[in-house]
């Protein structure tokens, strides 16, 4: 009766580190929060996604314009890609 039980809380855990890596949060401490603490994943859902500056390595929000410690202005890039994100649609030329 247990083994569900405890597959379900790894089930948890696992998406939990997934979410904090995609949020840019600290994978292992969110997982272990979420093995414990399932219902920590609704907050990790409400916690705004972070980046780190380039210049000094704070984490900064994604949506962040510069960098609060340095003042460096961040670029808007897609952190999947690194690339800069894009202005106005894609064209074939």
């Amino acid at each position: 009766m247990e083994l569900p039980i405890i597959f379900a809380l790894l089930v948890m855990s696992f998406n939990g580190a997934l979410l904090a890596e995609l949020k840019g949060r600290r994978v292992f401490l969110w997982a272990m929060i979420c093995l414990f603490l399932p219902v920590a994943i609704i907050l990790l859902l409400c916690l705004p996604s972070l980046r780190r500056c380039s210049s000094c390595g704070e984490k900064v929000k994604r949506a962040s314009k510069a960098c609060h410690r340095c003042g460096l202005a961040l670029a808007n890039t897609d952190q999947r890609t690194q690339r800069p994100a894009r202005n106005r649609p894609f064209h074939n030329s």
